[in-house]
């Protein structure tokens, strides 16, 4: 048992030594794990931020599709209204047949 001991500490320095640098290059590669990982996450966050910009380029312009046909559709209502008010205003000018006055 003395022996063994004596042998472990005899060889605890570079022992300890050596683990330390096992240790160490094992979180490296952990690390370097996390890394390309993140790189992955990274990547696939700007495609799917390009494919959000991509969707919300395609809302606007059907938005101003929409609007300008709101305005197209406003425009054809006022004229319509204007037909519809000049041809009242012209049936009002006429006198009634006689007719209808019987």
């Amino acid at each position: 048992m003395t022996a063994a001991l004596y042998i472990l500490g005899r060889f605890a320095g570079p022992l300890a030594a050596v683990l330390g640098v096992v240790a160490l290059l094992l979180y490296v590669q952990v690390l370097r794990r996390d890394v390309q990982a993140a790189r992955a996450d990274a990547v696939q966050a700007e495609a799917r931020a390009a494919a959000v910009a991509e969707v919300a380029e395609k809302v606007r312009r059907q938005a101003q599709a929409l609007e300008a046909s709101r305005a197209r559709l406003a425009d054809e209502l006022m004229a319509d209204r204007s037909r519809i008010q000049d041809a009242a205003g012209a049936c009002l000018d006429e006198p009634l047949p006689a007719d209808l006055l019987d």
